[in-house]
This record gives C-alpha cells, structure tokens and sequence, in this order.
C-alpha cells in the first residue's frame, strides 16, 4: 500500500470495505472453532488430567493438550509473602513491569538510566469499525 500522502481514497475505501468483511467471517469461525475444540477435548479427556493425550482416530493421529492456568492472588500474595520460608518464596517469580502511567509522570532527568532498560517493539496494528 502507498504512503499517506498517496492513499486513493477509494482503494482505502475498497480495503476498509473488504478488512470488515474479514474480521466479521473471522470472529464468527474463531467462535465455531472454539466451540467445538472445547466439545472435543471436553469428549476426549473429560475424565483426564491436565497434560497432553494421544489418540487415533481413524486417520487421525490426535493430540488433546488439556490445559490449566495457575496463578497467583496478588493481594493475598502481599499479605502473607513476608511469612513464607525460603522454599516457598523459590516458588515464586517476580517479573518487572513497566507501569506506564507512573514512568511517564517521571522527570525526564529521573527517566534516563531507566530509558536505558526499556525495549520498544512494534506490534500489530488495531482497527475498530463503529
């Protein structure tokens, strides 16, 4: 696509018109599919632990990786941590993260050995229809 400066609006028009017919066959596959991978591996596993399971299927080799998130409850996390012994805090993973607000409220002379830390990526790109 050409540069802002030399966008047809037309072919803008054309893309915008064809980026929403996409994204709406999109959401509604995206949801079919979640659907029925979720009936599947519920039929498959229902009675397994989390981890993956093989099967064959007729011609189907299959994999059912049965899948659980842990976490952590921050603020109950805060309230007892200065309790736990030495294994259990080993346990735990603190990871830093950049707090956006508060860095921007910095003064940029305070900003300048952390500026030196922080790593910017491009990421993709968000377009909303209203």
């Amino acid at each position: 696509m050409k540069r802002n400066r030399d966008i047809d609006p037309l072919l803008v028009k054309d893309k915008l018109v064809q980026l929403k017919r996409l994204k709406t066959r999109l959401e509604k596959v995206k949801k079919e599919e979640m659907a029925l991978r979720c009936e599947i591996a519920e039929f498959l596993t229902d009675s397994k632990p989390a981890g993956s399971h093989k099967y064959h299927i007729d011609d189907f080799d299959v994999v059912v990786k049965k899948n659980q998130t842990i976490s952590l409850d921050k603020k109950l996390l805060e309230d007892v941590y200065d309790d736990f012994n030495e294994d259990e805090t080993s346990c735990i993973k603190f990871e830093p993260k950049l707090i956006e607000g508060e860095y921007k409220k910095l003064d940029p002379k305070l900003k300048q050995t952390l500026d030196q830390c922080i790593v910017i990526k491009p990421a993709a790109p968000t377009i909303e229809f209203k």
